[in-house]
């Protein structure tokens, strides 16, 4: 009985000790049981990724995602490259040389800057001195060519109408036949020619060139002494006389009868010349015909001894309006302009616009 009693008592006693064990550690226990498992879930993934070649998926997969971003920074930098400069009309690889027009337009424009720009550096170094800058012979010989520049302004609007003209008609691929081409550098250098004889002469000489009131270089006067030279600057004064009114005759007529090449048009119909472009075409008319027409009077008067003073009288009132006509001209060309920005093959003003073109011409 007492060894029966024993026996339980030690039995409760270990049963109380294991109790005590499980109560003091049930969290780690449990984690230890659950982090079996989970190994033994991994091994089997483990294992079954191996038996289906999920490396491979993952390699493909990087694969993948690796030529894909590649793909994209090759169109970001494509994004970011800077364009190729875009063709010009002409052969591959060559760019068309400054066509005639712009080159005598640029031509004229630096014989008129230069001519004014002397001239206004020359009056700050004589009022800096206290002294007046025409009582110098090189102040006196800028002044004078002031007056043979002031044909610039009007020879250049009506080079770049006639050029405007000729593009449009060739869909911007042709240029003004060379005849009248050569024109325009005849008239050109015929104000060159103008502008140096009156910055040459008084050096030369002493003297300076005498102009008329009508920006002509004078009939009777004769800079030199020397028969020879005075032949010599007698038959210049008219080639220069020839080369820019003749040149500008030529200019306006070859605007107004220049034909495209064959096919340029649909059934070849020529659209007639535009209001702004004929205006200009008016408005140098004007300008070169009441100069010439004093010229050519006073040069009959000097040959013949006809008095022709009432016509160079008639034609003397129409020179201030004269002077509003190269601005005018301009203004044409450049309303013209923007139209064809819009639309380069049947841009145009609006009517009412052309009309005032006209009304103002």
């Amino acid at each position: 009985m007492m060894m029966g009693t024993r026996v339980l008592l030690l039995m409760l006693l270990g049963f109380e000790a294991c109790s005590a064990r499980v109560m003091d550690h049930p969290v780690t226990d449990t984690m230890e049981g659950v982090g079996n498992t989970a190994g033994e879930i991994q091994g089997g993934v483990g294992s079954a990724g191996n038996t289906v070649g999920a490396d491979k998926v993952g390699e493909g997969a990087g694969s993948v995602v690796k030529g894909t971003g590649e793909t994209v920074g090759d169109a970001s930098t494509s994004v970011g490259v800077t364009p190729e400069q875009v063709g010009v009309l002409g052969a591959a690889g060559q760019v068309n040389p400054v066509s005639t027009a712009v080159k005598c337009v640029m031509n004229l424009t630096i014989q008129y800057l230069f001519i004014y720009t002397a001239i206004a550096i020359l009056r700050v170094v004589a009022d800096f001195q206290g002294q007046n800058s025409k009582s110098w012979t090189i102040g006196e010989a800028l002044d004078q060519a002031t007056i043979t520049v002031n044909y610039a302004p009007m020879l250049a609007i009506l080079f770049l109408a006639a050029r405007m003209r000729v593009i449009w008609l060739t869909m911007a691929k042709g240029n003004p036949p060379i005849w009248m081409q050569s024109w325009m550098l005849c008239a050109t250098y015929s104000v060159l020619a103008m502008t140096l004889v009156s910055l040459v002469v008084p050096l030369l000489t002493g003297e300076k060139v005498k102009y008329d009131e009508h920006h002509h270089i004078d009939q009777d006067h004769q800079p030199f002494k020397n028969t020879i030279a005075a032949i010599a600057f007698t038959v210049l004064k008219y080639l220069i006389l020839i080369g820019l009114y003749i040149g500008a005759i030529c200019i306006i007529y070859g605007t107004y009868t220049y034909v495209p090449p064959a096919g340029s048009w649909p059934g070849d119909k020529i659209p007639p010349v535009s209001p702004a472009v004929s205006c200009t075409m008016i408005l140098s008319s004007m300008y070169f015909f009441v100069y010439a027409g004093i010229q050519f009077g006073k040069t009959f008067q000097s040959f013949s001894g006809v008095d022709s003073s009432k016509l160079i009288g008639a034609l003397d009132g129409a020179i201030v309006t004269m002077f509003f006509a190269p601005m005018m001209a301009v203004l044409f060309i450049g309303a013209r302009m923007r139209a064809m920005q819009m639309d380069p093959i049947k841009g145009s003003p609006q009517k009412w616009a052309q009309n005032c073109f006209y009304a103002c011409t």
